[in-house]
């Protein structure tokens, strides 16, 4: 018996004992899970997955408000969490849980495609995370100074009083020249904010990812790409700025002289559109001074790397037509010397990301060996159509029409000029050179390493710097920057180093793999350029689409002493500078394409020549000429008296050519005698006197119409300073702020009305597409509302918040306004109704004259009642038709009572509640503009304490006693009137000594402090944290006195040792088991 319960008790502990193994083991499974679940919802591993982009904002804030009410739920001691603290921690309840999945089905379905397709969720994650890691406290800014002034907002206040004064200066220099100039404006001020937040990220450069709303504008190109964009922007940055004032000159006698060539914009010397399509337009003088000057800012800001540099290119690939449009027969900037900008520009900016392969430099070495190709190409094949041979002398006979009207002032290049073209074998070994350099080119970049590709930018830069000195043809300012292309390899040749992937199959081929989309699009752009070249599209006419070109420039094969169609030009001005009409073949006077008239040689700064002899004209060119003058000796045109010796001359000189046979180009005699003869027509031209006519006095005679305006430069400053300010002021914030700068609502809307109002019509709409407008002056004014801005940074200032409260309840009450006022067209069209069908309808009868003057005018059709009743909405004159009305008819004066009682009384009150009400909510919730209020109230009450206490000190002390405030209370009245102000009663007043526990003497300040900080109401979370404290002492002083009779009682126990007194209860004791 005694062993079966033995057993059985045996057994009932065992199965105790795993019962209680089992609990254990589910307690620590229920451990474990718990610990996920707190891991899950751990701030920490939410802000992870929010950085990584796994978690969408919504998901982030459901996940701490389900950490929050497990929270709850694990410490059922404490208070649940009310709706109003979730909503004030900005956390979701369940209602609004389910509110929010609810509102997710019933949303529109257009809105939630635009979300999806455009994955706005997605840049709504980014921006926050941007955010986040601003605010973080390790973040540190790349460019501290500009953060700081733009979160100050000194780049504002800088910006306005910058314009401001320049404004009121140029106004006043404006004036004292002349009076009748407009005068600069002060709407331009306001095109200048102050940010208001810094929400954003200064690093605006992006990495290689594979995100879709990777903004491709900021992309950083690759390292050598960067080095290449900075000296070839830099490069031609500066030839545009130094030969700016010539083109500006140029630019100002075609307008103002209203030369032939003034009625077209376009590239080349045909002045044709855009790759064939666009055309360019015409802008006016003070437009294409500021795409000029906009060309260069773009070209160095493209340089910053932290500028959206691809921004940048693509702008300065578009202000490219705009500005060189209008020079396309400039002596500098025309031609085909700038052709080639275009498509570098657009290459760069297809580059690739950061750290990909310079593929896009493979591109460009590419599309420059194709035009060099085509060149040569088009010099074998136009040989063949004309039947001749393209060899010596048609290098000769350009360099001898580059003595006619490119002559070089430097006696050692006419010397090299004449020995030339004395030597057949050196004018033909330099024509072979220039075919094999053209054919060979592509071959030595592509094929030749390192070593061939900077041997081909030498020869190439030496080939232009040739034709520059021997024809003046200058290809330096922008067309040879280019050639920094092949730095990279001249770096890496001179230092030994191997770049990676060295071939440029391989770095085509990477190029290809890492940027598909944008190595397509440049692949494109090239195959378009080779189309071009195959075809001959320059050579054909009408077909031209520049800026792709086959370069067939001296293609047409010469021999000066040959039948053909000979010509030249003679002038004073230096056509190797620039400012000048480059007098191409189309420009002389009897050709059928743009022809200069004499009205335009009159109108010329200096003096100019045209002679020409048609009487040989191939029938390739005879199109270029008018029928009139083919088959002529001599066809001479200038605009001045030509001499009879200079005439007889030139005479000569074709005779001469004439008479001589084609071989006789390699004779060295009759090339000598043919030079001399060209000299001494030269020195009978400079001999002549210049009878030009002014272009100031053909203005001053009325030929030429010149709209009259202000200074130039006072002009230009008050035009584009405002401008480029904003533009400044815009880099330096998204310096400060980044990419993200543009998704808030305030910056989105301030650059959209900027843009809207002014940029877009005053500088695309108008100048680009000559598309005007009076309702752009309207918009222009809409401007005006920045003001609010310049306000707002103003507003803590006291003679502004009454201003500012009015404007801020105006804006904040726009939606409640905006209903308002639907409501009163509601009702204004009620009562319009009621009053055309009770005045016209209802039968009743009125006199002829208040029929004529009233009804027929006022009420008769519903919208001219309801423009009348609101006149009378504003009580303006309502009785001078109400009571001719009412005459025989007192009903209607009911019908008046009413809408005069519902429409001004009410709903005109009503609109002003709606303002005043927002303007103090507005107030009260600017936490800037009461942290205002707070310190001049508190520095005011300061201010009264203050002069209480220099009342009630002696003459000359520092200190007041209590002895003197004591004598004060009974003798000054308006001690007793400012303490109660701060709230203390009489007996307070009495013991203010002991009640504040001042010392014997007290200073000024302490005080004026000390009785300031008795002022108000005490705040619950005081109250609450001086009671806890309380609590926390006395429950400390009841556990100390505890300590003390436990303490005490050992002690007389003789069971402890003590090693000081025992009157300290907290000291340290040794005790023993015996003792």
């Amino acid at each position: 018996m005694a062993e079966a319960s033995r057993d059985l008790a045996q057994g009932t502990i065992e199965v105790m004992v795993s019962e209680v193994v089992c609990a254990k083991e589910r307690m620590e499974a229920r451990e474990v899970e718990e610990a996920y679940q707190k891991f899950e919802e751990s701030e920490e591993h939410i802000q992870e997955l929010l950085d990584r982009g796994a978690i969408t904002n919504d998901e982030a804030r459901k996940l701490r408000t389900r950490a929050k009410m497990h929270q709850q739920d694990a410490e059922p001691e404490k208070p649940k969490i009310s709706s109003a603290v979730m909503a004030g921690a900005d956390q979701m309840t369940n209602e609004q849980m389910i509110e929010e999945a609810l509102k997710g089905k019933r949303r529109f379905w257009l809105i939630e495609w635009m979300r999806k397709t455009f994955r706005i969720d997605k840049l709504q994650d980014r921006i926050s995370r941007e955010k986040r890691r601003r605010a973080h406290p390790e973040f540190v800014h790349k460019c501290p100074l500009i953060a700081g002034m733009v979160k100050s907002g000194m780049t504002f206040e800088l910006v306005t009083f910058f314009l401001v004064a320049l404004n009121g200066l140029l106004t006043g220099v404006q004036i004292s020249v002349a009076t009748s100039h407009a005068c600069f404006s002060l709407r331009n001020v306001i095109t200048y904010r102050r940010p208001e937040e810094a929400l954003f990220t200064s690093d605006a450069v992006c990495t290689d990812s594979q995100e879709i709303l990777q903004p491709f504008f900021l992309c950083e190109p690759p390292e050598q790409v960067r080095l290449f964009i900075t000296l070839f922007c830099v490069s031609v940055a500066a030839g545009l700025i130094i030969h700016h004032p010539a083109a500006v000159r140029f630019y100002r006698l075609t307008m103002r002289a209203n030369l032939t060539h003034n009625s077209r914009r376009g590239l080349g010397y045909t002045a044709c559109k855009a790759y064939g399509l666009f055309p360019i337009p015409k802008l006016p003088e003070s437009h294409f001074q500021m795409v000029g000057w906009l060309l260069v800012v773009s070209l160095l800001l493209a340089c910053h790397a932290h500028l959206a540099p691809r921004f940048f290119l693509f702008a300065g690939f578009g202000l490219y037509f705009l500005y060189f449009g209008q020079l396309f027969c400039e002596s500098k900037h025309g031609g085909h010397g700038a052709l080639l900008l275009p498509s570098i520009l657009l290459l760069l900016a297809l580059s690739g990301g950061p750290r990909g392969t310079p593929w896009s430099l493979v591109f460009i070495k590419l599309f420059l060996g194709v035009v060099y190709f085509a060149g040569a190409v088009s010099k074998v094949v136009v040989p063949c159509v004309f039947g001749r041979p393209w060899l010596g002398s048609t290098m000769q006979a350009y360099i001898l029409d580059a003595m006619w009207s490119r002559p070089h002032s430097w006696l050692l290049v006419q010397k090299l000029q004449l020995i030339l073209l004395q030597r057949w074998w050196l004018c033909t070994f330099m024509a072979v050179s220039a075919l094999i350099f053209e054919f060979g080119w592509l071959p030595l970049v592509m094929l030749g390493g390192r070593t061939g590709s900077v041997l081909a930018g030498a020869v190439a830069f030496s080939f232009h710097l040739g034709v520059d000195i021997l024809q003046g043809l200058d290809f330096k300012p922008f067309w040879c920057p280019v050639f920094w292309v092949f730095l990279p390899d001249l770096q890496s040749l001179w230092h030994g180093q191997d770049l990676p992937n060295e071939t440029w199959t391989n770095v085509l081929a990477q190029g290809f793999v890492e940027e598909p989309c944008r190595w397509i699009m440049s692949a494109t752009y090239l195959v378009l350029q080779v189309i071009v070249a195959i075809r001959f599209m320059d050579c054909r006419e009408g077909m031209e689409c520049l800026p792709l070109t086959c370069c067939p420039m001296f293609a047409v094969p010469r021999n000066i002493f040959e039948d053909e169609l000979r010509g030249g030009v003679m002038t004073d001005m230096d056509l190797r500078g620039g400012g000048y009409v480059d007098f191409a073949y189309n420009f002389f006077p009897w050709m059928s394409d743009l022809p200069m008239r004499d009205v335009d040689m009159q109108r010329m700064p200096g003096r100019v020549l045209f002679w020409m002899s048609t009487l040989h004209c191939d029938p390739n060119l005879t199109r270029l000429l008018k029928p009139e003058f083919l088959n002529k000796e001599l066809l001479l045109s200038a605009n001045f008296e030509i001499s009879p010796a200079l005439e007889s001359k030139l005479h000569e000189y074709v005779r001469q050519l004439e008479q001589a046979s084609p071989a006789d180009w390699a004779d060295p005699a009759k090339i000598g005698s043919i030079v001399e003869l060209q000299a001494e027509c030269r020195n009978l031209f400079e001999a002549h006197t210049c009878r030009t006519k002014p272009l100031q006095d053909c203005v001053d005679s009325g030929e030429i119409s010149v709209k009259q305006s202000g200074p130039v430069l006072l002009n230009f400053m008050s035009f584009f300073t405002p401008t480029f300010c904003f533009i400044g002021e815009i880099i330096l914030r998204v310096i400060a702020d980044g990419w993200t700068w543009f998704f808030a609502a305030g910056n989105a809307s301030d650059v959209v009305l900027i843009a809207v109002t002014g940029i877009i019509p005053s500088y695309i709409l108008g100048p680009v597409f000559d598309f005007q407008s009076p309702l752009f002056r309207i918009g222009q004014a809409l401007r005006c509302i920045r003001l609010i801005r310049i306000l707002k940074s103003v507003r803590t200032i006291s003679y502004f918040r009454i201003l500012w409260s009015l404007v801020s309840g105006i804006v904040d009450s726009g939606r409640i306004l905006l209903w308002t006022l639907t409501i009163i067209t509601v009702v204004l069209y009620m009562f319009s109704i009621f009053f055309v069908q009770l005045l016209l309808h209802s039968g009743l009868e009125f006199t002829e004259e208040v029929q004529e003057s009233v009804i027929d005018i006022h009420f008769l059709t519903v919208p001219e009642a309801m423009f009348t009743l609101f006149q009378c909405l504003t009580l303006d004159s309502w009785t001078s038709l109400s009571r001719p009305l009412q005459v025989g008819h007192p009903q209607i004066g009911i019908l008046w009572v009413l809408y005069v009682a519902v429409a001004c009384m009410v709903l005109n009150n009503l609109v002003i509640a709606v303002i005043v009400n927002n303007a103090f909510a507005r107030a009260e919730q600017d936490e800037e503009l009461q942290a205002s209020i707070a310190r001049e109230t508190t520095e005011g009450e300061l201010n009264d304490l203050r002069t209480l206490f220099d009342e009630l000190v002696k003459e000359g002390s520092a200190y007041l006693t209590r002895k003197e405030y004591e004598q004060a209370l009974g003798t000054s009245e308006s001690l007793w009137t400012k303490l109660k102000i701060v709230n203390l009663e009489e007996n307070e007043i009495l013991n203010l000594w002991s009640f504040i526990d001042f010392p014997d003497e007290v200073d000024r300040e302490y005080f004026a402090s000390q009785i300031r900080n008795l002022k108000g109401e005490c705040k619950a979370k005081t109250s609450f944290t001086v009671a806890m404290t309380l609590k926390k002492l006395d429950t400390r002083l009841n556990q100390a006195r505890t300590n003390l009779e436990v303490h005490k009682r050992m002690c007389e126990a003789g069971v402890c040792t003590c090693r000081t007194a025992c009157a300290c209860a907290a000291d340290v004791c040794t005790w023993t088991d015996g003792d």
